[in-house]
């Protein structure tokens, strides 16, 4: 921490490689208890910002998260200080921008992010980043997932720097391989497992909004236990994990593929092609950040080979043709008991 510490002292970059769940929050906590400077703390996501802001209070840290452009415009023309800025980027105005990272070393949380989406649906992450490196700004860069593309895109816009570094301590990597991996063809095939409903929690990665919210009712509706969140539903899906005492199903978009602590989840489900091997890791992450066992179906193959594909679906159609005989098994020596 210490030689990280140094680096960022003396107007550098620094992006830092490390698998999910590794602790790279708790690291930036410490760099916070140590340094003389302050932080401006960049997330692209505000459930994001919002569980850091909690976690800078509980360690006693000075910190301010605003969520409105006005509330930071007064604070900084008004010459406030704390320890850390917590931050999205959509409330950080021209007018203040300056100031605001004067002397601060400036971290973006997610980094791939601010790549993906600032150069597709929200310009403003792109922007700022770019702001900030093309005026040689001390910045740590935070991700799990940096692909090929991430690290090009980084090093284009890191020459002014007299200092920049990339520390790799597992780039493209998951904590917890998991138990068992499924390659399914069909979304179709991921809800005729639902269906069998294994015991534990399964988390279902939809590509629709529309579409986590009608299986979230569709199995409320079957009495089971159903949670589903999209974007800008984040605090209340939250919100209702928190009076949930037992959850069966959680049905959501990418808004959970980041940040939002979760419970264990036992079974997770990839139901349609994600655009970047990034992005597919950063949902296949979301399982076994506890070290517990999970099971993963998934319609694309991640970092597997092809021929590892094949057996993986091999092996998905005969885990469910045992499940659904066992399941008709049961139900026969039922009727004839009844």
């Amino acid at each position: 921490m210490q030689s990280i510490q140094t680096i960022l002292e003396y107007d550098s970059n620094l992006l830092f490689l490390a698998p999910t769940g590794w602790g790279k929050t708790t690291l930036l906590l410490d760099l916070a208890k140590n340094t003389e400077k302050s932080i401006v703390y960049l997330s692209p996501l505000r459930a994001l910002a919002n569980e850091f802001h909690v976690r800078c209070l509980e360690n006693k840290l000075s910190s301010f998260a605003p969520r409105k452009m006005k509330e930071l415009n007064q604070a900084i023309k008004g010459g406030l200080n704390f320890k850390l800025f917590v931050l999205t980027v959509e409330i950080i105005s021209e007018e203040i921008l300056g100031d605001l990272l004067e002397d601060k070393i400036i971290v973006f949380d997610e980094f791939h992010l601010f790549y993906y989406w600032g150069k597709s649906f929200r310009p403003k992450l792109m922007e700022i980043s770019e702001t900030v490196m093309g005026n040689s700004l001390p910045a740590l860069l935070l991700t799990a997932t940096a692909s090929d593309e991430v690290v090009e895109f980084w090093k284009s816009k890191t020459n002014g720097y007299e200092n920049r570094y990339l520390m790799n301590l597992g780039n493209q990597q998951i904590k917890k391989e998991p138990k068992s991996f499924y390659l399914i063809p069909k979304k179709e095939w991921a809800f005729k497992h639902l269906e069998l409903s294994m015991p534990g929690i399964k988390l279902v990665f939809c590509q629709y909004r529309q579409e986590a919210k009608g299986l979230a009712d569709t199995y409320n509706q079957k009495g089971f236990t159903a949670l589903s969140c999209v974007s800008g539903e984040v605090e209340e899906f939250q919100r209702q994990m928190s009076v949930s005492v037992k959850i069966d199903y959680i049905f959501c978009t990418s808004t959970l593929s980041h940040g939002v602590n979760l419970p264990e989840i036992s079974w997770l489900y990839i139901t349609y092609k994600v655009d970047s091997l990034d992005m597919w890791l950063q949902m296949a992450g979301r399982a076994g950040r506890r070290g517990e066992e999970f099971c993963l179906i998934s319609r694309q193959r991640g970092k597997r080979s092809y021929p590892q594909a094949i057996i993986s679906l091999f092996n998905f159609l005969c885990h469910y043709g045992v499940k659904k005989i066992g399941r008709v098994i049961h139900a026969l020596r039922r009727h004839y008991h009844s």
